[in-house]
């Protein structure tokens, strides 16, 4: 008799966690379709549960005092959320919401608390990954703060295609969304996108910019 899929097989999280491991936390589980702009989790707010994104694309993003949205981070499927904050019962450092209509694995905190004390495997994973989110946020606010605002947008550009498994083409994102991943305005945006086009970095047909290199390559050369 063929072994029956587990939703969780497909989120990165757990590549490397038994299959013991994501049965365990499955029959903990429920599983909601989410509508687009649904706020999931808000920043200040302990969260109660721990979100797998199964379908869809959800947005981290956090407010300065001016009310100006800053996105941290673009989540596709197999994204999650809600671990750190759930666990520790620390406030949510950011908002998370809902950029498209989503399928979403939901488990409840004290659930997955319980399986991460007792299970060995799943805390390493976790930690692995903790250690991993931080040294990208480091970069995000390295590139926010150093780079010039060409190099951010050529960043931003990046993180798109990567998120849509792309290496070179990646659907025009939105100026603003490009500017809220970068902390900057759409005007600027849209300047350096026409610079980045006349000094040949990216190439735009149509719907799709082409990134003609990687920005480590220019930055290193």
């Amino acid at each position: 008799m063929e072994m029956q899929t587990n939703p969780l097989q497909n989120v990165p999280l757990f590549n490397a966690c038994s299959r013991e491991i994501l049965d365990e936390l499955t029959s903990k589980s429920v599983i909601r379709s989410v509508h687009k702009n649904t706020i999931l989790i808000m920043e200040g707010d302990i969260p109660h549960s721990i979100y797998f994104l199964l379908e869809g694309a959800a947005r981290v993003f956090c407010e300065n005092k001016y009310g100006k949205e800053i996105t941290l981070q673009e989540l596709g499927a197999g994204g999650s959320f809600g671990k750190l904050a759930s666990l520790y019962k620390h406030p949510s450092l950011a908002s998370v919401i809902t950029k498209s209509e989503c399928k979403i694995l939901i488990i409840h905190a004290g659930d997955f608390e319980k399986l991460y004390n007792n299970r060995t495997e799943l805390n390493e994973v976790l930690s692995k990954q903790w250690a991993n989110k931080i040294a990208r946020l480091s970069h995000h606010l390295k590139v926010i703060a150093l780079e010039s605002i060409n190099q951010r947008v050529y960043w931003a550009l990046e993180r798109y295609s990567k998120l849509d498994e792309r290496l070179v083409r990646v659907s025009r994102a939105t100026h603003k969304e490009l500017a809220n991943l970068i902390g900057c305005s759409r005007e600027s945006v849209s300047r350096a996108l026409q610079e980045l086009k006349e000094s040949g970095q990216i190439k735009i047909e149509g719907n799709l910019v082409i990134l003609c290199s990687s920005l480590d390559d220019k930055m290193t050369a």
